[in-house]
């Protein structure tokens, strides 16, 4: 089994994750035009990759993880590049 990051690098994770992604603001997705909500920054316990916890604005509000490099992630879409959640 690897090495574990030190819980000072886990909170350094989250700190630099928290300059790109900001909690509580609300993102819509590239496709659907849908409004999200970020909950938080969590560690993926699995792999020590920061995941983004959001909820959706609409229906029953399921929420959901994602992680950070995907949600940062450009996508092709009609085109064209563009980010995969856009803020609000």
């Amino acid at each position: 089994m690897g090495k574990h990051l030190t819980q000072q690098e886990l909170v350094s994770l989250l700190s630099a994750a928290s300059q790109k992604v900001e909690i509580g603001a609300s993102y819509k997705h590239y496709k659907n035009q849908l409004s999200y909500t970020v909950l938080d920054l969590a560690i993926q316990e699995s792999d020590e990759d920061v995941v983004v916890v959001y909820r959706a604005d609409y229906e029953d509000g399921i929420k959901f993880t994602r992680p950070l490099k995907s949600w940062l992630q450009n996508v092709a879409w009609q085109d064209k590049m563009v980010p995969r959640f856009t803020k609000i």
